[in-house]
C-alpha cells in the first residue's frame, strides 16, 4: 500500500507540469477518472500532496479544460478546495488559496454548484476575498473571482435576496469605483450583481452606499466615451487617407449603462425623498454623467437617462445641477422628437422645470432657446 502511495505520488508530480500545456490539459481532462483522482488527492494526508494536486486542477481551470460538472462528480471536492482556500493559520500561501478559490467559482457557474457551496458556506469566503485587509487582498485574480463567483449568486433568483445577509454589498458597491478597482470587466460583474440585488434589495443596497457609487461609474463611463469620441475624431483627420479604423478608448457597453441606470432607478425608488445623498451624487457627477447620457446614441439609453433624471429632479440640488449641465436643452430635443421617449422626455422637462428654483430662469432661456413649444 506504501508503494502504491508513493507511485500516485510520483505520478502527481509528472503531471503537474503536464497540466500547465492546453493540449495536455485538454486530454488529461477528458482522461476517464483523471480529474476524480485530483479531486481525491485534495485531502491527501500530506500538504505537498494536496498542493501538487490543486496546481493539477488549477491549471486545467485556468486553460478552461475543467467543467463544473465534473467537480461536483467528484466527492467531496468543493469542501477540500473550500479548506485549502480558507486555510486557517496560514498554512497555505495566498498564490494558492487564489488558486483554491479560482476552482470554486468555476463551480458557481452551475446551479447545482451554487447550491453546494451555499450549503458549505463558500459564500462567505468570496465575500472574504474582497474585504480590505484580508488574506487575499494582493491576489487580483482571487478578487476578480470572488466578484464573478458572488454575480453568478445574484444572478441565481434561489440566492439574490441572501448577497445582504452575507455581508457582500459593501464590498461589491465599491468595485464599481475605478479608484477600487481598476479592470473594468470586474467593474461589469460587480455591477450585475447590484442590478440583480436591486431588484429585491434595493434599501441594502442603499445602505451600503450603492447610490453615489452608481454614479461615479455614470461619470466616468462618459468621461472614457468623450475622450474616445475626441481620439476618434483626430485619428480620423489625421489619417484621412489611410483607410483604417481609427482607434478609440474603450468605452461602457450599452447593457453596462443599462443595467446602472436601471439599478439607479430601483434604489431611488425604495429611497424616500428627503434620504437621497444628493450631495454625494452630485459629487460623483450624476448631473454631468446624465446631460451627456440624454444625448446618447441609443434611443433606450437616452430614455433611461430620461426617466433618472425626472426622479433626480425632485431634489432642488440636483435639479439646479442638471439644469447647468445642459439637460433642459436634451429633454426638450426629446419631447421634439417624439416616440417612446416622448412621455419620459416630457415628464423631465416639467420637473426640472418646475424644481429648478431660482434657476427656473435659465432653464427657461434654455428651453426657449431649444425650441420648446
Amino acid at each position: 500500500m506504501h508503494e502504491q502511495g508513493e507511485a500516485r505520488l510520483t505520478g502527481l508530480r509528472t503531471l503537474v507540469p503536464l497540466a500547465a500545456s492546453p493540449l495536455n490539459a485538454v486530454a488529461i481532462a477528458e482522461a476517464p477518472g483523471a480529474v476524480g483522482a485530483l479531486c481525491a488527492l485534495l485531502d491527501h494526508a500530506e500538504m505537498s500532496a494536496r498542493l501538487a494536486a490543486l496546481a493539477a486542477l488549477s491549471s486545467l481551470c485556468a486553460l478552461g479544460a475543467l467543467r463544473a460538472e465534473q467537480l461536483l462528480a467528484a466527492d467531496g471536492a468543493l469542501g477540500a478546495l473550500l479548506a485549502l482556500a480558507r486555510a486557517p493559520g496560514g498554512g497555505v500561501p495566498p498564490a494558492q488559496r487564489a488558486a483554491a478559490l479560482a476552482i470554486l467559482a468555476q463551480a458557481a457557474l452551475d446551479a447545482a454548484g451554487r447550491r453546494q457551496l451555499v450549503a458549505l458556506g463558500g459564500a462567505a469566503l468570496f465575500v472574504e476575498a474582497l474585504a480590505p485587509g484580508g488574506p487575499l487582498e494582493r491576489e487580483a485574480d482571487a478578487r476578480r473571482d470572488a466578484t464573478q463567483a458572488l454575480a453568478h449568486l445574484a444572478a441565481d433568483e434561489s440566492f439574490r435576496h441572501q448577497l445582504a445577509a452575507w455581508g457582500a454589498l459593501p464590498p461589491l458597491c465599491a468595485q464599481l469605483a475605478s479608484a477600487a478597482q481598476p479592470d473594468a470587466r470586474v467593474r461589469a460583474c460587480a455591477l450585475s450583481a447590484v442590478a440583480n440585488v436591486s431588484f429585491v434589495d434595493a434599501a441594502a443596497l442603499v445602505a451600503a452606499g450603492a447610490l453615489p457609487r452608481l454614479a461615479e461609474l455614470l461619470f466616468e463611463g462618459e468621461q472614457a466615451r468623450a475622450r474616445a469620441h475626441v481620439h476618434a475624431h483626430a485619428d480620423a483627420r489625421a489619417h484621412a487617407h489611410a483607410q483604417r479604423t481609427p482607434r478609440c478608448l474603450p468605452t461602457p457597453a450599452q447593457a453596462t449603462l443599462r443595467m446602472a441606470l436601471t439599478a439607479l432607478l430601483n434604489l431611488l425608488g425604495a429611497t424616500d425623498a428627503g434620504a437621497v445623498p444628493a450631495a454625494q451624487l452630485l459629487q460623483g457627477g450624476i448631473a454631468h454623467a446624465l446631460a451627456a447620457l440624454l444625448q446618447h446614441l441609443h434611443a433606450d439609453i437616452r430614455q433611461h437617462a430620461l426617466v433618472v433624471t425626472s426622479t433626480l429632479a425632485a431634489q432642488p440640488p440636483l435639479a439646479r445641477a442638471l439644469v447647468e449641465a445642459g439637460a433642459v436643452a436634451h429633454a426638450v430635443a426629446a419631447v421634439r422628437a417624439g416616440g417612446e421617449a416622448l412621455e419620459a422626455g416630457a415628464a423631465a422637462l416639467n420637473a426640472l422645470l418646475r424644481a429648478a428654483g431660482e434657476l427656473n430662469e435659465a432653464a427657461h432661456a434654455q428651453a426657449v432657446a431649444a425650441g420648446a413649444p
